[in-house]
């Protein structure tokens, strides 16, 4: 299992581009550039650069370390079916 943060969810649009990715018109959420390498070197493939809005059923998730995350940005949306369970921060220290 993995944690994701649920950025996009049924009938928002994304837009992904080499600034990064955008929710909906927003402005690029900062950090979300893709990479075209990993921290060993080896190509990473990513979802195609353009806009699409999710259909019925689907999610965007983001990590939390997006300088060194695998996540919808490479792999694409992610059936809402394949979650199994949510998490809610209850303590945060900054």
């Amino acid at each position: 299992m993995v944690l994701k943060r649920i950025v996009a969810l049924p009938g928002d649009r994304i837009d992904l581009s080499e600034a990064g990715l955008r929710i909906d018109g927003s402005a690029p959420i900062p950090g979300t550039e893709v990479r075209s390498a990993d921290s060993s070197g080896r190509r990473l493939s990513h979802m195609p650069y353009g806009s699409r809005t999710l259909g019925n059923g689907e999610i965007f998730l983001l990590g939390e370390n997006l300088g060194i995350s695998w996540d919808s940005r490479y792999y694409g949306p992610v059936p809402e079916a394949a979650l199994r369970f949510p998490v809610r921060a209850f303590f945060v220290w900054r």
